[in-house]
């Protein structure tokens, strides 16, 4: 069994994946969005950034392209030594 294992740290990354995983499985827009009960058009808007979607929504687009996901923080060094995240 293949794991894919991807750190994405902005929602550019996030729909970047998405488009890799749909293709990578062979689906079209439309399967998506039948998958997680929303159009064709609203995936569309979703891997173009023309919408930003709710957490939930996003989970769930991974969840039907049957890809696991962690979230977790990701902390950052600034300036003065403090971090932040």
């Amino acid at each position: 069994m293949t794991r894919e294992v991807v750190v994405l740290a902005s929602q550019g990354g996030v729909r970047r994946f998405v488009i890799y995983l749909r293709r990578l499985r062979g689906w079209n827009q439309a399967r998506l969005g039948q998958a997680v009960g929303r159009s064709q058009q609203w995936v569309s808007k979703f891997e173009n950034g023309e919408t930003e979607p709710r957490l939930s929504d996003a989970l769930a687009v991974l969840k039907a392209l049957e890809s696991n996901v962690a979230i977790q923080p990701i902390v950052t060094q600034s300036r003065n030594g403090i971090s932040d995240g």
